[in-house]
């Protein structure tokens, strides 16, 4: 649904149908769309999670595949042949894609994917798949439900890590940290660090500047 500057709301993409159909604007179908980032331009990516797939929009309204085989795996690959297991949270970076993988309840496979806007090849940023609460190197580093995601000007990927009630940064050095809360902690508290709490967290967004 696209919301206008009235206020009024009216439906952008899709005919209501769980389905995967690419074409234009309510001639299209989407099944299960959970994020979706825009660009100045229009264009954007949706994250279809029940699809396993990324669909690509243009200004104009109309979807194509992106990246995704539509099987339920995370395999690194270009286009179709890349796979993904229940993807959720999407942002943009440049020209990468960094997607949240394994939010739906009872998933099992936990990442952060990297997708090229423009080659479409699909790899693993960070996480080993199950579910865990490791800081380190990306390729140690574990996550329990990831879900909402965004990225800093600086390439910082933060990651609201559901189940481990905290929020994980993701950064440009390799290595994944906790900024705020703790696992086996769901509560709600304002502090620093790891003393702050949530409960659940599922979404993000990042200002660089604070200015109020």
């Amino acid at each position: 649904r696209r919301l206008g500057a009235d206020g009024r709301a009216n439906t952008w993409l899709g005919d209501g149908t769980a389905a995967m159909l690419y074409g234009l604007t309510t001639a299209a179908q989407l099944k299960n769309p959970a994020g979706i980032h825009l660009d100045g331009s229009g264009a954007g990516h949706i994250a279809c999670t029940f699809a396993n797939v990324i669909a690509h929009v243009s200004p104009g309204g109309t979807t194509s595949l992106h990246a995704g085989s539509g099987s339920l795996a995370t395999t690194v690959g270009t286009g179709a042949s890349a796979g993904f297991r229940h993807v959720i949270g999407i942002t943009l970076s440049g020209a990468k894609l960094y997607v949240t993988e394994g939010g739906k309840p009872g998933a099992t496979d936990f990442y952060v994917r990297e997708i090229s806007t423009s080659t479409r090849h699909a790899k693993i940023k960070a996480g080993t798949g199950p579910a865990g609460f490791t800081d380190g190197p990306l390729d140690t580093a574990t996550f329990d439900h990831p879900i909402g995601c965004a990225v800093s000007s600086a390439g910082a990927v933060f990651v609201m890590d559901s189940n481990n009630n905290a929020v994980r940064k993701v950064d440009t050095a390799a290595e994944v940290t906790t900024i705020a809360g703790q696992a086996g902690s769901a509560s709600f508290a304002d502090a620093n660090g790891g003393s702050a709490r949530f409960k659940a967290p599922t979404d993000a967004c990042f200002i660089d500047k604070q200015t109020s």
